[in-house]
């Protein structure tokens, strides 16, 4: 499957659970041991609440699968550069079933273009 072949879309409070599913084994893949990769998980999953203060996008496939997810919102005025307005990227996760295929890169510029019609000075990571 290509990038081209993705669907994104905002994301929702039904899509929750398919997200931190999405999340967590992008996560598993992390070149760090087992045990901080456990310990650390909770803090990137997502609830209702985060769906009120961050920006989210979808990659769907063909069949509205979620296999991928780009989080980012507005940064505190402490994060950013002096009188400067940016948002501060969370995440791009992609299920490592579909790595390699485009999508972060697709959900990537989702993000840049969102910077930018939004009429943001940058990007924080």
């Amino acid at each position: 499957m290509r990038a081209t072949e993705i669907d994104i879309r905002p994301a929702g409070q039904a899509d929750l659970e398919a997200i931190n599913q999405v999340i967590g084994a992008a996560v598993m893949t992390w070149h760090l041991p087992d045990r901080v990769k456990r310990l650390s998980l909770p803090a990137y999953r997502y609830d209702s609440v985060d769906l009120v203060h961050l920006d989210i996008v979808l990659a769907e496939d063909s069949r509205q699968n979620i296999i991928g997810i780009a989080a980012w919102e507005q940064a505190d005025t402490r994060e950013s550069r002096a009188g400067s307005k940016e948002p501060s990227l969370h995440g791009i996760y992609v299920n490592p079933l579909h790595h390699r295929q485009g999508i972060g890169s697709k959900l990537f510029r989702v993000v840049e273009e969102a910077v930018r019609k939004h009429g943001f000075n940058g990007l924080l990571f």
